[in-house]
């Protein structure tokens, strides 16, 4: 959007001398709009309230212009070509139900009346963040969770609830803008335009706009400014650029004092295929700004890629939070998130997981109980030299991120080792320590006698898309295997050394898939969202080959590696491929989506993995034919991708036990189950109420597994 030629800089000039504060002159825009053959008259209006010194000072935008209100709440702005909203800053303690008017407006005065909101008064504030909803026509689904929207907010006493897109398409904008607005949800709610959002019309905005109003605006709560701004790309082509947007928020923040807290939205981080340095920080091309020199930059909170991440640079916090109805695509669940905002601008959230902040009771007798202090996500614990290892998460910005060790007779904690980032997936033991990998990519090894530090390697993941695959590790050679995408790479045990790197991928990252590596015979495997199965020599790192169809498009599952064989769970496909080729030799449909972080394990006759509502699922090796099912409950959370509702889900990897007789696996509904692996029999369960989204590791005849609330437990399997 340009700036009309008649807003020439003796206007500026004129409006400063009448008293009202304006952001300096903006340049033009490529595309500016041409002298109107008559001038057009200013536009004029109010702030009206009854605090003249709230009145006062308060800034009113065009979508590029930024003035503040006079001593009696008067504003003037030049008219300006291609303008279509009127937009004003509310400030803290003070709300409007109509922050934006639309241009011009023949009959009407542009006025704000504003009202007392104690939601948004005070000195810092909370907010209620959810992304990625993608949902369509209205029914009991999307009310229930909606619904759990508004209790969190209530409860956690929300300033505010903020969509950052992906609303979806045209029947996601009208039910959203129905159900879930100001009323319904008794408070401010934010929308950001996402690039599904993008519609057939005029421009790709405009059906937003006629539904929700500007793309791009600001408004204040808790003492902090924040800006809501539009996704650059999309479906259609937008009428705006991200150099427009850059110049808005240059004179935006230009009447914000340097003091106060600045906190952008917007549906994916900004400036992502830009430099390293830049993301998240930038805004625009040609006429860049980076926030960090513009203002007290506090946090960027975004969505697109449907998994949750809190990521610091310096007090600077990145957000993006998992779909709330539907499971993440890195197999997050359903997920809302509650954002602290403290007074000076300092960040930190609590994530709420599908139902799970309703627990059952635990009825399961335990050998032991520890608590880890924060959830544990996709990386089952690992047992080596009489401990017991978990990973722990950090997504809340909180610091808990860690590989803390037990003792695995007593359950008394030994050591914890804290980790820079959140430790989301699988660990391995060996050569004396024990290697975690955290979702920005950095590897580290801890002696496994003590926890010290022996080692530590960085990867260099991209800083837009957070690292959910785990570890893999060859124990007679010493390397461990880390990173995916371009960032593949084998590092050796004991020293952290780089072996090799790249893989030969074309992406940079394995697009948050939460699987680990599957090594076998000198390959090493690896399914990736999007980007189909590759394999790649496990010495060299050289690039073996790549499957991709229509079926091999989400793998989340850990390929498992015999005989010149590997086996791959796809969308709802199991896939037997020839390992030096990638041919594919057999395949057949499941019934169920298998791209869960589960594993396919051998048992002699049958091939077993987990399903998304068929629950164990055993397969002949001969014939592939379904063999049995083990039964298991509801989940408390959907944890596949894009799977909404409770299914009778078996999320993460069984083991064999008793010489192969039996076999163990944690579960999404909250239990830890034990089957016959003969015929599927359910022999033991341990009801602990929270959801697993982590596997058990089995050690003799006890079992340890850690579930979503950080609660680690010893199960004595003798008996089964």
């Amino acid at each position: 959007m340009g700036i009309d030629a008649d807003t020439s800089r003796r206007g500026f000039i004129a409006l400063a001398a009448s008293g009202v504060a304006v952001a300096a002159m903006p340049k033009l825009s490529r595309g500016a709009a041409e002298p109107s053959a008559a001038r057009r008259e200013p536009i004029r209006g109010r702030v009206i309230c009854g605090d003249a010194k709230v009145a006062a000072g308060v800034t009113v935008s065009d979508g590029l212009v930024c003035v503040q209100t006079a001593a009696d709440g008067g504003f003037e702005l030049p008219y300006r070509e291609g303008a279509r909203f009127l937009s004003v800053t509310t400030p803290s303690g003070w709300r409007t139900d109509w922050p934006h008017l639309a241009l011009p407006r023949k009959y009407q005065k542009y006025e704000f009346p504003l009202s007392r909101d104690p939601q948004t008064a005070g000195d810092g504030c909370s907010f209620v963040h959810i992304a990625d909803s993608e949902i369509s026509r209205p029914h009991a689904g999307v009310q229930a969770w909606m619904d759990r929207v508004k209790r969190i907010a209530d409860d956690a006493k929300a300033a505010f609830i903020v969509h950052t897109g992906d609303i979806c398409r045209r029947p996601g904008l009208v039910t959203h803008q129905r159900m879930m607005n100001d009323w319904t949800m008794g408070r401010k709610v934010v929308y950001c335009i996402g690039n599904h959002d993008l519609e057939v019309g005029p421009s790709g905005e405009s059906m937003f706009e006629n539904l929700y109003g500007p793309c791009w605006y600001s408004f204040e709560a808790g003492g902090v400014h924040f800006c809501v701004t539009p996704m650059p790309t999309g479906d259609y082509r937008p009428s705006y650029t991200m150099d427009d947007i850059a110049d808005w928020l240059r004179n935006d923040l230009a009447l914000v004092p340097k003091s106060r807290p600045v906190v952008v939205f917007n549906h994916m981080i900004s400036n992502w295929g830009g430099k390293s340095d830049e993301v998240g920080f930038v805004f625009g091309k040609e006429r860049p700004i980076d926030l960090r020199k513009a203002c007290n930059f506090a946090g960027f909170v975004y969505g697109h890629v449907h998994n949750n991440r809190f990521r610091r640079v310096g007090q600077i916090a990145q957000i993006s939070t998992a779909n709330p109805n539907m499971g993440g695509i890195d197999h997050a669940p359903e997920s809302i998130r509650v954002v602290k905002v403290a007074k000076g601008g300092f960040i930190t959230s609590h994530l709420h997981y599908g139902h799970d902040d309703s627990p059952r009771k635990s009825t399961a007798k335990a050998v032991w109980e520890a608590d880890v202090g924060a959830p544990v996500l996709y990386g089952e614990p690992v047992v080596a030299d009489g401990k017991v290892m978990v990973g722990v998460s950090d997504e809340d910005g909180l610091g808990s991120g860690a590989v803390v060790a037990f003792d695995a007779t007593s359950g008394r904690e030994v050591w914890r080792a804290r980790t820079e980032g959140s430790v989301r997936n699988r660990m391995v033991a060996m050569s004396g320590v024990v290697v975690a990998q955290d979702g920005d990519g950095r590897v580290y090894g801890f002696r496994i006698s003590d926890g010290a530090a022996a080692w530590k390697a960085d990867l260099g993941i991209s800083p837009w898309m957070v690292l959910s695959s785990g570890l893999a590790a060859d124990a007679e050679k010493g390397v461990v295997f880390a990173g995916d995408g371009r960032r593949l790479s084998a590092l050796d045990a004991a020293t952290g050394r780089k072996v090799w790197s790249g893989g030969g991928w074309k992406g940079d990252a394995g697009d948050a898939c939460a699987d680990s590596p599957g090594l076998g015979e000198g390959v090493l495997v690896f399914g990736a969202n999007w980007q189909g199965v590759h394999a790649n020599d496990a010495a060299t790192g050289r690039h073996l080959w790549v499957v991709k169809n229509r079926d091999i498009r989400f793998t989340g599952a850990t390929p498992y590696i015999a005989d010149g064989k590997v086996y791959v769970l796809g969308g709802k496909k199991f896939f037997e491929l020839d390992l030096r080729t990638g041919e594919i030799l057999r395949e057949v449909a499941i019934g169920s989506k298998v791209d869960l972080p589960t594993k396919v394990v051998d048992t002699g006759r049958f091939f077993v993995f987990g399903t998304e509502n068929n629950g164990l699922l055993a397969l002949d090796k001969k014939t592939l034919a379904v063999a049995w099912s083990g039964e298991v409950g509801d989940s408390l959370t959907a944890v596949a991708g894009y799977s909404a509702g409770p299914k009778k889900c078996v999320n993460t990897v069984p083991v064999l036990f008793g010489g192969g007789r039996h076999i163990v696996a944690a579960c999404a509904d909250g239990t830890v189950r034990v089957w016959d692996a003969t015929d599927g029999r359910t022999l033991k369960v341990f009801d602990t109420g929270r959801a697993y989204l982590s596997g058990c590791a089995v050690c003799g005849d006890v079992a340890y597994a850690a579930d979503i609330a950080g609660k680690v437990r010893a199960f004595a399997l003798k008996g089964a």
